[in-house]
């Protein structure tokens, strides 16, 4: 498929109406002696401005391949991962402003320094910004706890590959067998044996049944066959249907490169963050203003990384010697170190040397490892600004969202190696139990 991009057109606009001085207040003068007497109002007119751009309110690609394989006649049954890369942003914002004036004289009205009249809408355009993003700095810290799981679970899987094998035996023994009961049933309704072919099926005929079909055969053996079909139906229904579950089970242990002899197994490790953000912005009103001016920024970010393997075992009594710990004697060696697991509190060493040999006796065929990002924001601006002697008026309302979501799968090529360990918080609820116990227990 390759890399395709998508978008959704849009548009972000912005319109204001103002007020525009034509002419400023004038004084009336008195003729004889030239004083001011008065003022004439100024005045003007209402101006409208507009601008208009291109915008997006979503946008993302796809980037992927099929895996190998997957349009070939010999298909295999175990497709192989391929690698994804999927991203989407969808975005948004509107705004509204208002300023105006309440004029106290007219040398303070229309047309008078200061004087203001305006109002303004805005469609996604972006002024504030969002709270900052926390998630580029959890992923280290999740690919390790999900890779550490893996292995955790490849250690202590219960996967059995001489059971598997016996059970696959035990699978085309009952194929087999349910072949000849269909076949015997079938040989037998075609001599006429209606009896013998019930009872092959596990049916027991009615004996009225059995003489009309008897009667029918001797006339019309066609019609009389397919009579006792009707008659047979609830016997050949299921096990057909037992033929048809046991070759599909059969199919899923087996190696899609036809060896009859290695049976797969699955594993995976998940690890995973979420966490709410918020943040408040509270301006302080300018000299001689009052009222308020906010900004509120909130985000929900989660993380989700998955990592999973398909495997054999090619080694059945090194993976079980794996699994009871003889592989791996700098493992046996830390345990038996006095109050190790108290480091183990703080450096996780235990937990590492356990992971050093989870896949010994076994054989990678096929892994990956997930990424999967949600993030959501959202800002918010209220406004409310007073002159204190009441003559201008400021109001502003803008809200600003945006999600995204990424979504990365990696395609591995063998085994995930064990993390280094890294030091954590020991003071967890288990931990100081434990210490706790650990005290008494030196009391003693």
């Amino acid at each position: 498929m390759g890399y395709q991009s998508f978008s959704r057109p849009g548009r972000a606009t912005s319109t204001t109406i103002a007020f525009v001085a034509d002419k400023g207040p004038t004084p009336i003068l008195n003729p004889e002696t030239g004083a001011v007497e008065g003022w004439n109002s100024g005045y003007g007119h209402m101006e409208t401005t507009s601008s208009d751009r291109a915008f997006n309110p979503i946008v993302g690609y796809r980037l992927s391949n099929n895996s190998p394989g997957f349009h070939s006649p010999n298909r295999p049954f175990l497709l192989k991962s391929n690698s994804f890369d999927y991203s989407k942003q969808e975005s948004r914002a509107q705004g509204f402003s208002q300023t105006f004036c309440i004029p106290t004289s007219v040398t303070n009205g229309p047309g008078t320094a200061g004087f203001e009249s305006s109002q303004t809408w805005d469609t996604n355009t972006f002024k504030w910004g969002f709270v900052i993003d926390p998630t580029a700095d959890w992923l280290s810290q999740l690919r390790d706890k999900a890779t550490r799981n893996l292995l955790q679970n490849l250690r202590d899987s219960s996967f059995n590959a001489a059971q598997a094998v016996a059970e696959r035996k035990q699978t085309a023994d009952l194929i087999a067998n349910t072949a000849t009961k269909v076949a015997s049933s079938l040989r037998n309704l075609r001599k006429g044996n209606f009896a013998k072919a019930a009872r092959d099926l596990g049916v027991v005929p009615k004996k009225r049944a059995g003489r009309r079909y008897n009667s029918q055969f001797a006339t019309d053996q066609a019609k009389a066959i397919g009579n006792a079909w009707l008659e047979l139906q609830y016997g050949w229904k299921p096990l057909l249907s037992d033929v048809y579950g046991s070759m599909e089970t059969l199919a899923k242990a087996n190696n899609p490169r036809g060896n009859p002899n290695t049976i797969f197994a699955k594993a995976t490790g998940r690890a995973s963050r979420s966490e709410a953000k918020s943040n408040r912005i509270e301006r302080k009103p300018g000299t001689g203003w009052t009222g308020s001016d906010l900004t509120v920024q909130e985000g929900n970010f989660t993380v989700i990384v998955k990592t999973g393997v398909t495997y054999s075992v090619s080694s059945p009594v090194l993976a079980s010697l794996s699994k009871v710990g003889i592989t791996n004697p700098a493992l046996l060696a830390w345990e038996l170190l006095p109050y190790s697991f108290v480091v183990d509190w703080f450096l996780p060493i235990g937990n590492y040397l356990e992971s050093l040999d989870a896949t010994n006796g076994l054989s990678f065929y096929d892994g990956y490892i997930s990424v999967l990002v949600k993030k959501k924001f959202s800002t918010n601006t209220n406004t409310s600004l007073h002159q204190s002697n009441g003559y201008k008026h400021v109001y502003r309302n803008d809200s600003e969202e945006r999600t995204e979501i990424k979504f990365t799968r990696t395609a591995l090529g063998g085994f995930p190696l064990a993390p280094t360990p890294q030091f954590k918080n020991p003071l967890s609820t288990s931990h100081v139990a434990s210490a706790m116990a650990l005290l008494l227990q030196l009391k003693r």
